[in-house]
């Protein structure tokens, strides 16, 4: 009873990718993938109808989430209670995510606004707790000789929960996309009177915090002051003892803090064991930041499997195989293991040979 129902959980999920994604290439055909820029044919109309259906994207990152809980952290995979315990883990990330999703043609030329935590976002746009921090940040970036962006927000909030949340909710993308930011201006370019002045000072200085951000150097490395005084200064987005800071990782350090906020909430809020809470997190920056995304209109097999958590492929490209690390490292921070448990030298290394490996031995550490 219990197989036949995995089977079909499986086979359902196979149907969805196959109407959801518009091509299938099987292995050996790479080189019949077509040109993005070509016209969109039905498949490509019916995939843009699909990606842009918030309960089915977030119906699918859910089951990715469980069904890899399924295969890599339960000890017995059939066994009711632990696929209970890893169903519930899927939802309660998918809750603490808040995952929202409209068209975006209104305010920018990207698929789809996408952003994460929008109840919180829109809470703290309302919190004078949170103004004062943002200024206390703006002013430390602007003046600080030694900037850390997560020392900065937790020195403003005194405790490790709220300095997460605020980096999470506030920067969850400050890439030139900026989704959540678009997504508040298309609010309120569509009726502003029922925002609060607090909420408007609120968004105003996040949009000069993320501009700051941008206009700095790169992590770790050194820049002229301001005031344009012969000293130099470090600009560091990772906390202070994280190798990363020595990385050109700035403008993807999102990738970082999102896992880490998602899985310290399941840890400390709803009680997850580490295994448990890391997966959630470590999982949504994995399948959503690095293979779910708009943009993929064609899949090979490899990565079907994957997403089915049959198999991990090999990662080729650097930048996503540091992304993943990212996701992995931010949710050990959140989880209050040592960052550098790992060497991120060895872990991207370790992406494009064996992944499955690293992910296992990842796993039995935080069970055992």
């Amino acid at each position: 009873m219990l197989f036949s129902k995995l089977l079909s959980s499986v086979l359902f999920f196979s149907l969805f990718l196959q109407l959801t994604f518009a091509q299938i290439i099987p292995p050996g055909d790479e080189k019949e993938r077509k040109n993005p820029n070509t016209p969109k044919d039905l498949n490509g109309k019916i995939l843009d109808q699909i990606l842009r259906n918030k309960s089915l994207v977030v119906t699918a990152i859910s089951l990715l989430i469980e069904s890899r809980c399924n295969q890599q952290v339960t000890i017995n995979p059939f066994n009711i209670i632990e696929r209970s315990r890893c169903r519930n883990l899927a939802a309660d990330t998918m809750k603490i995510l808040d995952y929202h999703q409209e068209p975006a043609e209104e305010v920018t030329d990207v698929y789809v606004l996408r952003l994460t935590f929008k109840t919180k976002l829109f809470e703290l746009l309302n919190s004078l707790d949170a103004n004062t921090c943002l200024k206390k940040v703006i002013g430390d970036i602007e003046s600080r000789d030694d900037f850390n962006l997560y020392r900065s927000f937790f020195q403003c909030s005194q405790n490790k929960t709220t300095a997460l949340e605020y980096i999470a909710v506030f920067l969850q993308d400050y890439s030139t996309t900026k989704l959540h930011y678009f997504y508040v201006t298309k609010i309120l370019m569509n009726d502003s009177s029922k925002y609060s002045e607090l909420f408007i000072k609120n968004f105003e200085l996040l949009s000069t915090l993320i501009d700051l951000i941008a206009e700095q150097s790169e992590p770790g490395t050194y820049e002229p002051k301001y005031n344009g005084d012969a000293a130099y200064r470090i600009v560091d987005y990772f906390p202070s003892n994280s190798r990363l800071n020595t990385e050109y990782l700035r403008e993807r350090a999102y990738h970082y803090y999102v896992p880490s906020y998602v899985t310290h909430m399941l840890s400390e809020k709803y009680r997850y064991p580490p295994a448990y809470s890391y997966m959630g997190g470590f999982a949504f920056n994995y399948f959503y930041e690095i293979f779910f995304v708009e943009d993929l209109k064609v899949f090979s097999w490899e990565v079907i499997l994957q997403m089915l958590s049959i198999n991990d492929p090999v990662i080729t490209d650097t930048l996503t195989a540091y992304d993943i690390y990212m996701g992995h490292e931010g949710a050990f921070f959140g989880l209050n293991f040592g960052v550098n448990h790992y060497k991120h030298e060895d872990f991207v290394q370790k992406l494009k040979t064996n992944p499955s490996h690293i992910y296992r031995k990842i796993i039995n550490f935080l069970k055992y």
